[in-house]
């Protein structure tokens, strides 16, 4: 008996909550064979979607777990990513991540100023991973896609061209 094993491209696309994911979720129960409510296939092709929760925490815990179990051809993560309002992007607008900051770790101020971890002292904003207080993604690879920096809640989108 002969055994040919069939290579499948397989992609994650997670999201923090279900609503960000769900429009794709319904274009792959209607074109994909749905295994499971995570789980879709067409031809070669293997999505699975991942609702990791809200935060670094969660999105850690839960892709670190999968990850441990399964290995991906490529991992996309789809939400809103801490677009605010004033970020100047759309709702379907895909970018291409070029650095991030951690504008959620920090401290509030009395007068309504957040400041990062960097600011106060805690974490070198050079020491490794660090550049300047960010972090810069290294592969950068999808020259097709716009370049967008970190989103600052305090004053509008920071965009390199």
């Amino acid at each position: 008996m002969i055994y040919i094993k069939i290579s499948f491209m397989k992609i994650l696309i997670t999201s923090a909550t279900p609503f960000e994911v769900a429009p794709l979720r319904q274009h792959l129960n209607e074109k994909f064979w749905p295994h499971s409510e995570s789980l879709f296939q067409k031809e070669e092709l293997e999505v699975s979607l991942l609702v990791t929760g809200i935060g670094m925490t969660l999105t850690a815990l839960n892709l670190g777990s999968l990850f441990a179990k399964q290995r991906f051809d490529l991992a996309i993560n789809a939400g809103i990513a801490g677009a605010y309002p004033a970020s100047g992007l759309a709702i379907g607008e895909v970018v291409q991540v070029t650095s991030e900051r951690f504008a959620d770790l920090g401290v509030e101020e009395a007068d309504g100023r957040f400041v990062d971890v960097h600011e106060l002292g805690l974490v070198d904003a050079n020491a490794s991973p660090f550049t300047n207080g960010e972090l810069v993604n290294p592969t950068m690879g999808f020259d097709f896609l716009p370049k967008s920096k970190w989103l600052d809640r305090q004053q509008s989108t920071r965009f390199s061209a």
